[in-house]
């Protein structure tokens, strides 16, 4: 599998997995997935020297995709980089390792202090949080989100 950087052409294969994970997190309570302006946010995400996009190929096939952002923190003067997105097709250990240290290396690139990486409830079991764990991440607060 090789691990790119996302480019323009990319957009609507990546489309296809930003409406896969939109669905199977049970996101459809906050609203309908609107495909244009999700393609505007990737597209602005694609322009940004505060974000990563790549994706990974097999075949010459997208077969995942994965978004990180920089953030500055609300308490210091210091950047902080955040997983806005990471889907894979399968779940390859491997492949995935080489992303997030992609992700990391990133990050110290740009003198973040600390990385973060989300997980959504519906989608998390033991593997993956194990799988975090063994990257250095550990679990730090949950979200609950309520529809108004």
């Amino acid at each position: 599998m090789l691990i790119r950087d996302l480019r323009q052409e990319d957009l609507y294969d990546v489309l296809y997995f930003c409406k896969k994970f939109y669905k199977k997190a049970g996101f459809e309570d906050l609203g309908k997935l609107n495909q244009e302006k999700t393609l505007q946010y990737i597209t602005a995400l694609l322009e940004s020297d505060m974000a990563l996009c790549k994706v990974v190929e097999e075949d010459e096939e997208i077969e995942g995709f994965a978004a990180f952002c920089l953030t500055e923190s609300p308490f210091s003067n210091t950047l902080i980089g955040y997983e806005i997105f990471f889907w894979l097709n399968t779940k390859n250990a491997f492949t995935a390792k080489k992303l997030m240290k992609e992700y990391e290396d990133w990050c110290k690139e740009k003198d973040c202090i600390a990385i973060r990486f989300g997980s959504i409830h519906s989608l998390e079991d033991d593997k993956f949080l194990n799988f975090l764990t063994k990257q250095g991440f550990t679990k730090r607060e949950t979200f609950f989100t309520k529809g108004i």
